[in-house]
């Protein structure tokens, strides 16, 4: 295996790859309105009451604690549950968005039984998970569902990254596979390749990454040794080619600065480049 670069001929680097710092807006309006949710279901149930808020929380309080009423309970439990996946929407966690299932569904099944048996008016957030959330996530797919599932896609978060291929050799154990980057960051790379079989998120590797580095400095051409972990896999070519995200682990100082100078150099000269 040589320490040279395969190719410079690479499609210029897309603006999403090299680093923005705020997230896109359907997703801050997707957590806003869920953080609302509860608080238009209080609002709602005083406007709509005629002993005053003050009895209507005692009553609410103790149906919940002392006549263990099953609905006031799974209400109470919606309105603690909604700020905390509200911040993990905004924050675009994974776990925040089967939690958003969970309590939506809860939270309309609870609704309308209670509506179908006469007990109450259908609430505020009952009209906006069935008319607004819900059916966001199937016509905004791309703005919001799909960043919660692929990290890559969350670019608000990630370092600069050099669209570069570059070899790398990924060993542990009896297990070597000779590939290629298609990109790299001071904190990982993306592993372009078909050969997805034997990897699974979670899987530990020592890695060692080719550069070509300048003649006049031997040391800028040696490889770089690290330890890293796979932390997502893109088994369909969409917007990344099939293949795997390494996060870096243990990685020296020295080497995250070669890195990152490497990957300066590289934007540099994409930036450079003519139209």
């Amino acid at each position: 295996m040589g320490n040279s670069r395969l190719t410079d001929n690479l499609p210029d680097l897309p603006a999403a790859m090299r680093g923005f710092s705020r997230k896109p807006p359907f997703i801050v309006l997707f957590a806003l309105l869920y953080l609302l949710l509860p608080i238009s279901n209080i609002v709602f149930f005083v406007l709509r009451s005629d002993i005053g808020p003050n009895v209507l929380f005692t009553t609410f309080f103790r149906g919940v604690f002392i006549h263990h009423n099953v609905f006031l309970s799974i209400t109470l439990l919606l309105w603690l549950t909604a700020p905390f996946i509200a911040l993990g929407l905004y924050r675009v966690r994974l776990w925040a968005w089967y939690g958003f299932i969970g309590h939506a569904t809860l939270m309309i099944f609870s609704s309308s039984y209670r509506f179908l048996s006469a007990e109450l008016e259908l609430s505020p957030a009952f009209i906006l998970n069935v008319l607004v959330l819900i059916p966001a996530i199937f016509f905004l797919q791309k703005e919001i569902r799909r960043p919660y599932f692929n990290p890559r896609l969350r670019w608000w978060e990630q370092h600069p990254r050099l669209k570069q291929m570059l070899q790398v050799r990924l060993a542990w154990n009896e297990y070597v596979f000779d590939e290629k980057t298609y990109d790299l960051a001071p904190d990982g790379i993306f592993v372009q390749t078909e050969n997805l079989s034997d990897v699974a998120v979670g899987y530990f590797f020592n890695i060692t990454i080719y550069f070509q580095g300048e003649p006049t400095d031997p040391l800028s051409s040696r490889p770089v040794h690290v330890q890293g972990i796979v932390v997502w896999i893109q088994f369909e070519p969409e917007a990344f080619p099939c293949g795997y995200g390494v996060k870096f682990l243990g990685l020296a100082d020295s080497e995250r600065r070669r890195i990152s100078s490497f990957i300066k150099a590289g934007l540099k000269k994409i930036e450079a480049a003519p139209a």
